[in-house]
Order: structure tokens, then C-alpha cells, then sequence
């Protein structure tokens, strides 16, 4: 890596001081920028975007810790997160949209100082693309005249921006990869277009300002899977794929879900390895597959069978984190069970869902066991019951097959069908409900609907997330007692 430092700055304090300084005077100039006119307002904050970004992108030369970096990314967003509730600084914070890139940036950023500080020469890349390419893109996307948008999720982009984030990325690696890694042999321009690739998608499918998080944290997580070597990865990822294109023919995933899913299976494939994919591709092959045989039982809350991003994020994400976690760690033992014990859970869940559909009687809420309408979080059924244990199992038993004991798979297996319980118990007490004017209760906000119960922000999707992190919390209690190795 380029390596370079101030001879002044000496004292990390020092540096942590005059660090802080000069942010604060960009955000002060963009002000006056902002008060004069002298650029629109747009345009005024992406340049704050870059300027700031590519100063944080060279913070491991000018630290020899990592624990004033850490203390800058809490002191701005704690600072950002106060002038968005006041309003000030309109000069960094999108003004025409909702946006909460200020928060995001700031969070990535403690995330890669923080945890993986040693790792400088990657953290340098992937700030660089964030600072360069993003707001690149996005100026593309403004001043192309009659541009083609696309909605990949959420937000609109236009498909000359995305071109240029491809674009600007790839010259962006292309000529700062040999430096940066010298003693990388690996193929530049492949390498390259990897990486371009994989940024592109991550700031395609962002959400109010969410690719400043994605972009620097995927393109991190890529620079490491490119470096991995495992053994036909390239027909692994194919398969995978091909998986996904058929999901999304059949409409069982929209864009949004495709991407994720296939970054997801990206990093799993080259962290972790078959014997941590190939639980989630069964989770999902054989979810998929009971849905579309139970799918002709009639939903009374009619969710869209589509998986969107956010549901793959609510399903996968704390089994992909867990994921990473081992890889970094070099741990092949606990955190294999712990990731084997949430996708237990996301899949006892789904079968409990599915499986119930099947039920001739109506579902009786965990709570008070009164009954309810079909499809309402929290009701449960004999047969959605069995399906659940039926997931859970499933999944233990793919754990079995690559050579777990007997207790742990009994474990996952248990921790599995905990975890739907508790999305049951979750869903019933906290997750909001609507009800209409005909006296329906839902789980969807629809026109003259009022909120009839619940807490606001605690979604279907909120309460899957807490079903796969309780099971590895639960299988964690489970292996203390239980595991002696």
C-alpha cells in the first residue's frame, strides 16, 4: 500500500484534532456555498460527500490506531443525527428527498476502523469508491438529459448513473489495485470488473442514502472474497445464479431480492464455504417449493409472494454475519452451529407459515389462544406447529450430514423451532396491525386503515430478524450446558 504521513502530526490526538477541524470547515464552507447560492444544493453536498469521504479514505495513514477513527465516526454521527432532528447543515443533508446517508457513512465507517483496521489497504479502496463513484453516478443521473430510470428497489436510478458508477469504479481499481495491493497477483482487469460489478449492484438497490453503507462495506467484504481460492467457485456461483433467474421468472423474488440473494450467496460461498450455502439454498429451494404448493390456500392478508430485499435481509442477515464473523475469525466450530441454528429458525418459521396454510381450522392467536384470521402474525395451528419442528429438523440435518454430533444437531433443531415461537409470541404482542373500516384486522396499512395494535415500526420483517438472531443467542445458552468438547 501507498503509504504516507504527516511529519506534524506526530500525537494521534493531534491528528484526531486537526482530523475533526477540517471536517468541521468543509461542512462551514458548504454553508457558505449553500447561503451565497454559489451551487445548487445537490451538487453543494456531493462535493462535501467526496471531499469528506476521501479524507477518511486515507485515515489509517495518518493513525496508528484505530481508536480515534472510531471516536470520529461516533462524534459525526452522533452530530449528524442531531442536525437532521434540528435541521441544520442543510448544506451536507438532501433537501428534495428523504435521505439518511449522513447516519449511514458514519456507521460504516466505524465498522471498517473498528473491526478491521488492519486490513488499511482495503478500507482505502472501498472509501475511495464510495467518495468517487457515488456521487459521480448520481451527478450523472442529474444533469443527462431525458434519462432512463429503472427502480431496482425503492429508489429510482437511471441506468446512465449506474453505467457511470460501473465505469468510474472500474478505472478507480484498475489503476489503484496495483499500488495498493503489490503484492497481489491476482488478474487486474478481472479483478476490476468484480469489484465495479459488485459496487454497482450495492448502490443500485439502496434506499434513502443507504449505499453509503452498502458501497463501502460490500466493496470491503469483496476485495477479500476476490483474494479467497476455493475450488470451483465459478460453477458454484453459476448454479447459484441460474437459482436465482429461475426465482425471479417465477416471481418468487423481485430485482431487489435477486441482487441480494446473489451478493449473499457471493460472500457465503467464498467465507464460508458448501457447508454454508448449501443449508440457505435448501431453506430457500424447499420454502420456495412448499409455497407454490400451499399457494392456492387462500392468504387473508394478501402479502406479496414476491421476497423483496428487505425480507432477504430479515432472513439471512445475522447467518451472513455470522458467516463473516467466522471467516475473520477462523472459527470452523461454534459459529458454524450458531449460523446453522438462524437459518433453522428462518426456515421453521417459513414451514410454520406455509405448512399451516394446509389447516382446516382457523389459527388461535399464542397469546390468550383466541382465533384469528389466517395469515396474522402470532396465530398458530396444529399442522403449522408440526411444519415448524419439520423445518427446524430439516435443517439439522443438513448440519448432520456435514458431521455435527448428535447433540448439536439436536440443538439447532430446538433452537430452530424456539426461534419461530418467539416470531409467533413477537408478532403477536408488538408487531403492528391495522384495522379497516369494515372491522378487518390486517397487518398491512391500507387506505381509512387506523392502527388497531402494535408498535408503529415493528414490521413482519423486524420480527423475522429477531426470529434468527434468538435461535443463535438460544443455541449459544444451549451448547454452555449442553456441549462439553
Amino acid at each position: 500500500m501507498i503509504s504516507f504521513s504527516w511529519p506534524f502530526f506526530g500525537d494521534d490526538w493531534l491528528t484526531f484534532l486537526i482530523f475533526f477541524s477540517i471536517v468541521l470547515l468543509i461542512i462551514g464552507i458548504s454553508e457558505l456555498i449553500r447561503n451565497h447560492s454559489l451551487l445548487s444544493n445537490q451538487h453543494n453536498r456531493k462535493l462535501v460527500h467526496a471531499v469528506v469521504g476521501l479524507l477518511c479514505s486515507i485515515s489509517p495513514n495518518l493513525f496508528h490506531s484505530n481508536l480515534q477513527p472510531v471516536l470520529l465516526g461516533l462524534l459525526f454521527f452522533t452530530l449528524n443525527l442531531i442536525a437532521l432532528k434540528i435541521n441544520k447543515f442543510k448544506g451536507i443533508h438532501s433537501l428534495n428527498r428523504i435521505s439518511y446517508g449522513t447516519l449511514y457513512f458514519p456507521i460504516s465507517y466505524i465498522i471498517l476502523t473498528c473491526f478491521f483496521w488492519e486490513f488499511s489497504a482495503h478500507l482505502t479502496l472501498s472509501l475511495i469508491l464510495l467518495s468517487i463513484s457515488d456521487p459521480l453516478a448520481s451527478l450523472v443521473g442529474e444533469i443527462i438529459k431525458n434519462p432512463k430510470f429503472i427502480y431496482p428497489w425503492h429508489d429510482k436510478k437511471s441506468i446512465q448513473g449506474s453505467i457511470s458508477m460501473f465505469l468510474s469504479s472500474f478505472i478507480i481499481i484498475f489503476i489503484l489495485a496495483p499500488d495498493i495491493f503489490p503484492n497481489n497477483n491476482q488478474n487486474i482487469f478481472k479483478f476490476s470488473f468484480f469489484l465495479a460489478s459488485l459496487t454497482t449492484l450495492a448502490e443500485m438497490i439502496s434506499y434513502r442514502g443507504s449505499d453509503n453503507f452498502s458501497v463501502p462495506i460490500l466493496s470491503f467484504i469483496g476485495i477479500e472474497c476476490f483474494q479467497t481460492k476455493l475450488e470451483i467457485f465459478e460453477l458454484i456461483m453459476i448454479i447459484v445464479i441460474i437459482l436465482f433467474l429461475i426465482a425471479y421468472y417465477f416471481q418468487l423474488v423481485d430485482f431487489s431480492g435477486f441482487c441480494g440473494g446473489c451478493i449473499m450467496a457471493l460472500i457465503i460461498t467464498t467465507m464460508g464455504g458448501l457447508k454454508y450455502l448449501l443449508p440457505l439454498c435448501i431453506f430457500f429451494v424447499l420454502s420456495s417449493l412448499i409455497g407454490r404448493i400451499t399457494g392456492h390456500k387462500k392468504n387473508t392478508q394478501n402479502k406479496p409472494p414476491k421476497r423483496n430485499l428487505t425480507q432477504v435481509i430479515a432472513n439471512g442477515s445475522v447467518g451472513l454475519v455470522i458467516c463473516i464473523a467466522g471467516y475473520f475469525a477462523k472459527d470452523d466450530g461454534l459459529l458454524f452451529y450458531l449460523f446453522l441454528s438462524s437459518v433453522s429458525a428462518a426456515n421453521s418459521d417459513t414451514w410454520a407459515t406455509e405448512i399451516g396454510k394446509l389447516s382446516k381450522i382457523k389459527p388461535v392467536s399464542i397469546i390468550g389462544f383466541k382465533k384469528i384470521e389466517s395469515g396474522l402474525s402470532g396465530g398458530i395451528t396444529s399442522v403449522g406447529t408440526f411444519g415448524s419442528l419439520l423445518g427446524s429438523m430439516t435443517i439439522g440435518a443438513v448440519g448432520y450430514a456435514f458431521g455435527i454430533d448428535i447433540i448439536i444437531f439436536w440443538g439447532i433443531v430446538l433452537a430452530g423451532f424456539a426461534g419461530a415461537l418467539i416470531d409467533s409470541i413477537v408478532g403477536a404482542i408488538f408487531q403492528v396491525k391495522y384495522i379497516t373500516p369494515d372491522g378487518r384486522v390486517t397487518e398491512r396499512q391500507r387506505a381509512n386503515s387506523n392502527q388497531f395494535s402494535g408498535i408503529s415500526w415493528i414490521d413482519n420483517n423486524l420480527v423475522n430478524f429477531f426470529c434468527t438472531l434468538s435461535a443463535p443467542i438460544l443455541m449459544y445458552i444451549f451448547l454452555l450446558f449442553f456441549y462439553k468438547t
